[in-house]
Formats: structure tokens, C-alpha cells, sequence
């Protein structure tokens, strides 16, 4: 029988709304049968939760701190410098601890504060790294807080857990997308259009998605480098020395899912929609290698009985926009003599 490896989850949290959203919510969701009590023992594990003095108050008195405590060692570590960018005070945790799992033969479990696990998600990465995985990838898909919370605690807490299933998580979605999400529709009606993932609706079916932007959610082994110069779903994967056999990017979301929630107002810079012109800019900008050979995978977030000849004539037409895009990738790069990556996003 195989050795179970241990885990070492690593959260950065700061922020009323973030720290409540991870108590009452994340934690909860991970406390769910199939996720992190289905490690069993786990005096090997950790979560390591990196935040703010005041912030950690907070979290240590929530009822969901306490049963994660009495599941594994907690640690609450000091998050430092909050002031320039979030993002890069988030890396910097992700890295601190990515360098300590390393050393400790763990593997890290990248998780924000703001997401919810699917139930059965913690059991599939447990299952991955078994049969040899070094690396899980997941995509990133945001529901708007204000509507989808209320519904899952009403419908799916007890005793404190947050149990639910992935095929509940996707209806709950569905019903539920952020503006940023949709901004990430490839046929969707609003105003500007994210590159780094390209999405659509198959009916209320679920999403069927191109990703280049994964989340590396777990990585694990030597040949995970620490050195990643951006965010942890920037460059980790592409300064790392794995084979290509040991990455898995999760395609089905029955597999495993988890869903960011944020406040409808929440925004980050996205282009203009345009068209495939457009869109190779920002591509040759904005990506590596890594994440071109990544977004030619297909991903499903689907409900538990699908249309399977719809989604299948959607994945055609997802295929052949993908293709074009990188067709014209490969053009521009030659015909403007640079290197990949070099062309500035807009």
C-alpha cells in the first residue's frame, strides 16, 4: 500500500470580508466528509493560514478554526506587507510555503480564501498524487457572493459543514455567475472580454472552458520550482522541470471544483471585447508555453445529466476558436521577429 503524502494547505487571508467569507464558507466547505476529514489521521498535514494579527483574533474564535484544529496542526503566520499588491502578498505566502512543503516532503494545497470546495475534491487530490500527479491545475470560475452563499448555507450546511456535491456546486453556479465570468464568455454580450480564459454556456448545463490561467492548486516533488516571478498562476508551472505525464489539469468537474465567490461589485482590468487581432496581442503578451499548451484541453463544469451532443458540437466550435487563436499567435511572433511573450498586452 502506497504511502499517503502529507499535505500542507496554505490560505492567505486579510480583511473583514475575506476572513469572514473564509470561516464561514472555505472552511466549512473543506470540512465536508470527502474532502479534508477523508485523510484520516493527519498529524502529518498542516494548513497554514497567513494573515494579519488583527485578522487572525478573528479567525482563531470561529467555530470551523476549532474543528479544522482538531483535524490537523494549524499554523497562523504572519502575512507581512498587505500594502502594495494583493496578489504579490499572496505569492509571497504561496512561496514561503511551496519552499517549506518541499522540504518536508509534503505536497502544498494552494486554496484562496474565498472559494468552495466541492465535496469529494480533497479525496481526488489525495488519489492524483498517489498514482504519481506532481502537479494539479484547476480553472478559475467566480459566482457572485451575495446570491450564491445565502443559497448554499440554507440548502447545504449542517452541523457546521458545508457539504456539496459538484453537481450541486455547478447549478448553484449557473445560476449565479459574476460579471467577471461572464466577461469571459467568447459569444457572451458584455462589453469587454478576458483572454486569459475562454468560456460558454452550454445552456444551464454548465461551462464548457480553455484555460490558459490555471491555478496550480497542488504541487508536490523537486521538480516544483519556487522561484515563480508573478502570481502563482504566472510562471510556477513553466520554471518547474516536470514531465508533461506528471501534470493534471482537472477537465471533468466531477473530478474535483472549486468555486471563487466575490462581491458583484468586485472587478480587475479586463480588455474591450474585440476581435481574433485583439486577442493574439494580449495572448503574446500575457503567456508562456506553459500556458499555451494548456488551453488547448477542453474543461467541463457540468451538471450531473447533460445534452452530450450539444456540448460535444460546443467543444467543436471552443476547439476551432482555440486554434485560430494560437495560429495567429504563431504569426504574429514570426512575423514580428521577437520572442514568445515579448509583444506587449494592451
Amino acid at each position: 500500500m502506497s504511502r499517503q503524502i502529507p499535505l500542507h494547505f496554505v490560505t492567505p487571508v486579510w480583511g473583514v470580508d475575506y476572513t469572514r467569507t473564509f470561516v464561514e464558507v472555505m472552511l466549512p466547505s473543506l470540512l465536508s466528509p470527502g474532502n479534508i476529514p477523508s485523510l484520516g489521521p493527519a498529524e502529518n498535514c498542516r494548513f497554514k493560514i497567513y494573515t494579519t494579527p488583527e485578522d487572525a483574533r478573528q479567525i482563531t474564535m470561529a467555530p470551523s478554526y476549532a474543528r479544522l484544529s482538531a483535524l490537523m496542526p494549524v499554523q497562523i503566520m504572519d502575512i507581512g506587507n498587505i500594502e502594495t499588491n494583493k496578489y504579490f502578498a499572496s505569492s509571497r505566502a504561496y512561496r514561503e510555503a511551496a519552499i517549506e512543503a518541499r522540504h518536508a516532503n509534503a505536497a502544498g494545497v494552494f486554496l484562496g480564501p474565498d472559494v468552495v470546495a466541492a465535496d469529494g475534491s480533497i479525496r481526488s487530490v489525495t488519489r492524483l498524487l498517489k498514482n504519481g500527479t506532481a502537479a494539479i491545475l484547476v480553472m478559475g470560475v467566480r459566482a457572485t457572493k451575495e446570491t450564491l452563499v445565502p443559497e448554499l448555507l440554507s440548502r447545504y450546511s449542517t452541523g457546521g459543514d458545508l457539504c456539496v456535491s459538484p453537481t450541486q456546486l455547478v447549478e448553484a453556479l449557473m445560476r449565479h455567475l459574476h460579471p467577471i465570468t461572464r466577461s469571459h464568455l467568447y459569444e457572451g454580450d458584455s462589453a469587454t472580454f478576458h483572454p486569459a480564459g475562454f468560456f460558454w454556456e452550454v445552456g444551464q448545463e454548465g461551462l464548457l472552458m480553455h484555460v490558459f490561467h490555471l491555478h496550480p492548486v497542488v504541487v508536490y516533488g523537486p521538480g516544483i520550482s519556487a522561484e515563480f516571478s508573478g502570481t502563482i498562476d504566472d510562471d510556477l508551472l513553466q520554471k518547474s522541470d516536470l514531465p508533461e505525464r506528471l501534470v493534471h489539469i482537472v477537465a471533468d468537474s466531477d473530478e474535483m471544483l472549486f468555486v471563487e465567490v466575490s462581491a458583484a461589485a468586485y472587478e480587475f482590468a479586463t480588455p474591450p471585447r474585440g476581435g481574433i487581432d485583439e486577442i493574439v496581442t494580449f495572448i503574446a503578451g500575457a503567456t508562456n508555453a506553459f500556458h499555451r499548451r494548456a488551453a488547448r484541453v477542453e474543461i467541463r463544469a457540468h451538471v450531473g445529466k447533460v445534452s452530450e451532443m450539444v456540448w460535444h458540437q460546443t467543444g467543436v466550435r471552443a476547439s476551432q476558436v482555440i486554434e485560430s487563436v494560437l495560429r495567429g499567435y504563431e504569426a504574429l511572433v514570426e512575423s514580428a521577429h521577437v520572442s514568445p511573450g515579448a509583444v506587449e498586452a494592451p
